[in-house]
Formats: C-alpha cells, sequence, structure tokens
C-alpha cells in the first residue's frame, strides 16, 4: 500500500472513519490528522507536509469554502477534495470555481481512488515545472523535452482513469439492468418506485459520461476530429455557463495529426475554463483556420479582461504556452481591463516529434 498524508476536514468521526476505510480499499496507506475548525487546520497545514486534504462542505464551526482559502492564503499547492453529503449542483460548481480540484458526494465514493490518483498526478506536475522554471540553466530544448514528458503523463494518466471510470459506470449499469428486471415481477405500484428511482440514476451516469468523456480522453476528437470536438465542448460549456457561443472555421486537412489536434483543443479547453472561472463574460467567438501552414486559433471573449504583466505567467496560461511550444508554436494573449481577452494560438501542421530523451 502506498502511504497518503491526509488531511481530513471533517468533524464527524464516523464519516472520517469512511473515508480511512475508503482510503485503504484504493490502496493507501493514510497517515492522516482530523481537523474540524480554522485553527486546528491552520496548526496542521503549519506543522505537516500533506499530501492532499480531504474536506467536508458543512461543518458547525467551518466550512469547505472557508478551508479552500486557508489552504489559498497558505500558499501550499496540494490537491483540495470536497467529500460531502449535503452539496447540490449549483454548491459543487461554486466550489470547483474557488478552486477545488474535485467533489465527491459521501454516498458514492467509488471515485475517491481514482481522483486522488489523478490529482496528486497533477500536483506533482506542477512541481516538476515549477523547479524547472527555477532552473536557469535549462536550455530551451531540455525544457521543451521536460513538458513533452509531462503532458503525455498527463495524457496517459487520463486515458487509464477514463478506463477505469467507464469499468466502474459499466457495473452501474449491469446493476440498473438488474433493478429493471425486477420491476417486471412487482406490482405497478412499487415497480414504477423502482423504474423512478432507475431513471434518476441513469441520468446521473450520462452526465457523469459526458463530463469525465470530455475532461480526461475527448473521444470526439479521435472519432470526428478537432472541428466537432470544440462544437461540442463549447456548446456544452456555453450553455451550462449561460454564455452566447460563436464558432467560425475553415476547412481543415484531412490528414491533421494527432498531436496538433489534441494540443489545439487542449488550448481551446484550457481558454473556455478560463473565461468561465474568470471573465464573467457573456459572448465567447472561436475561430479555426489554416494559413501558411499554421493552425491558427483564435479564442475571443467580452469578459472583464486583465492586465497582462507577463505572457503565459499564469498556470492556465503557462499550461497552453507549453502546448503550444512543444511543436514549435506560440501563444499570445491579448487583454485590458474592460475590455475582454483574445487567445491567438499558432501550432505547425509539420512538425517532428522527438523520442529521444524516453
Amino acid at each position: 500500500m502506498n502511504d497518503l498524508k491526509v488531511l481530513i476536514v471533517e468533524d464527524s468521526e464516523k464519516d472520517a472513519a469512511l473515508l480511512l476505510r475508503k482510503l485503504k480499499e484504493a490502496g493507501y496507506n493514510p497517515l492522516y490528522e482530523r481537523v474540524d475548525n480554522r485553527a486546528m487546520m491552520k496548526s496542521a497545514l503549519e506543522r505537516q507536509k500533506w499530501d492532499i486534504i480531504l474536506s467536508d462542505y458543512v461543518m458547525p464551526q467551518f466550512s469547505g469554502l472557508s478551508a479552500l482559502e486557508l489552504l489559498h492564503q497558505s500558499g501550499i499547492d496540494i490537491p483540495f477534495i470536497v467529500v460531502s453529503g449535503q452539496i447540490g449542483e449549483d454548491v459543487a460548481v461554486e466550489a470547483m470555481r474557488a478552486g477545488a480540484s474535485d467533489y465527491l458526494m459521501k454516498a458514492n465514493m467509488k471515485r475517491l481512488g481514482a481522483a486522488i490518483a489523478r490529482e496528486l498526478v497533477e500536483a506533482e506536475n506542477r512541481r516538476q515545472r515549477r523547479r524547472a522554471e527555477q532552473e536557469l540553466a535549462m536550455s530551451e530544448v531540455e525544457l521543451r523535452k521536460l513538458s513533452h514528458r509531462l503532458i503525455e503523463m498527463q495524457e496517459d494518466e487520463r486515458q487509464s482513469l477514463s478506463r477505469e471510470l467507464h469499468d466502474e459506470i459499466g457495473h452501474t449499469l449491469a446493476y440498473l439492468r438488474l433493478m429493471v428486471d425486477r420491476a417486471g415481477q412487482l406490482s405497478a405500484h412499487d415497480a414504477q418506485t423502482i423504474l423512478n428511482e432507475a431513471k434518476d440514476i441513469i441520468s446521473r451516469l450520462i452526465e457523469q459520461i459526458r463530463s469525465l468523456s470530455l475532461s480526461l480522453k475527448p473521444p470526439m476528437l479521435e472519432e470526428d476530429g478537432l472541428v466537432q470536438a470544440v462544437k461540442y465542448l463549447a456548446e456544452r460549456q456555453a450553455k451550462e455557463s449561460g454564455m452566447t457561443l460563436s464558432l467560425s472555421s475553415a476547412e481543415l486537412p484531412a490528414d491533421l495529426s494527432w498531436d496538433v489536434s489534441l494540443a489545439a483543443y487542449r488550448i481551446i479547453q484550457e481558454a473556455l475554463t478560463n473565461i468561465i472561472k474568470h471573465a464573467a463574460a457573456h459572448k465567447i467567438t472561436i475561430e479555426i483556420k489554416v494559413e501558411n501552414g499554421q493552425l491558427e486559433i483564435t479564442v475571443t471573449d467580452d469578459g472583464k479582461g486583465f492586465v497582462v504583466a507577463k505572457p503565459g505567467s499564469g498556470s492556465g496560461l503557462r499550461g497552453m504556452r507549453e502546448r503550444a511550444l512543444i511543436l514549435n508554436g506560440t501563444i499570445a494573449v491579448e487583454s485590458k481591463p474592460g475590455i475582454g481577452t483574445i487567445v491567438r494560438a499558432s501550432i505547425p501542421l509539420v512538425h517532428v516529434k522527438d523520442y529521444s530523451f524516453l
């Protein structure tokens, strides 16, 4: 079992014990401390280096958002997962916008092990990027190779998690089939009760599959190509956030490589995420075209904008820049307070992929 130093923000000893049992079932040996107020959490953060924080959302003396704010104030970069029995979709969105890594319901923690594995990999990737940036003597070629390794690690992990979650969902669907079979053997009233419950579970599963497929391994990108995958992603996020979307695209080459397609998709995905989280925009415009042997991407919003102190200085912009840089591409960001933001990406259609460092 892998040792895991976990800070549990939870007022219920019973629920904390449940978390510890689920961690052990997921293959972890939890070295933990339980806190339930601001002073205890602040002391725990100062005394110990933690791998991850698992936090309830509603507590008598504390809250998940307060715990998340305290973590941010400490300057410590570790995953923060909300595990709650009282959290609706609107509250979950608020937690994610505030910087939570993920959220789970106490009644259904099947994803706990996979969520922790993913966030630990993401945290390690961030640490490696920071160490890389601090090495001023590192050459540009070495930085590109390191970034390439980190991104490929992310994509491999996403693919693995995607398979795992689909397997879990498959088991749930098998259970639903048993529910339906059972309903056929009961009275009309009892059968309807079971079928109503099954319908609710199916609706949640459908939404879960769609969200996970988009964030982990976008299936439409491989099946239908870049434009259709971006169209589906953007329309879905625009609908959920209440923004208006405009997407224009020229005909793309039939042999557009997977590397270019994936980098373009992830850049647009990150740009949309930044807009939803920070821009307070009403309209998003996406343009995809090919000019002079380059795939040109422009993502524009009419949000509040910001002062671009240094291109790529934020984690989201840095990630987009690295994806483009690996393929000898570029990212440019134009923004001013009050006038919105424009993100331009240019990626060569022809590049040499270097595996010599693997």
